[in-house]
């Protein structure tokens, strides 16, 4: 993790598993690429899911019904940070998330 003057910064995006819910912490991009990353709904404080991941770094994310593909140099200039499930704002998100499965008596 890389730390800033307001505490962890994060880890670049690019490093992230499979399956990984992620906050999008920061973007250490130049301008026209943080606006166009933005436009896309990766801006920060989104919540990402991480769908598929290449052994090179580029990888697939998802953002409630939008998937996007990320290259290796894009995917390392985005800091995420892990969300924590138990956090009710970041908690899972309904549109993507699982209908809970109703309990059944025995």
């Amino acid at each position: 993790m890389t730390s800033g003057p307001d505490g962890p910064q994060g880890f670049p995006l690019a490093l992230a598993a499979k399956g990984a819910r992620l906050l999008v912490a920061a973007l250490q991009a130049e301008r026209r690429l943080a606006k166009r990353l933005g436009d896309l709904g990766l801006r920060r404080g989104a919540v990402i899911e991480v769908v598929h991941c290449r052994g090179d770094g580029s990888l697939v994310v998802q953002r409630h019904n939008a998937r996007l593909a990320l290259g290796m140099q894009t995917a390392s200039k985005i800091l995420v940070t892990p969300v924590d499930a138990a956090d009710p704002v970041l908690a899972p998100d309904p549109v993507t998330a699982p209908a809970p499965v109703p309990a059944t008596g025995a």
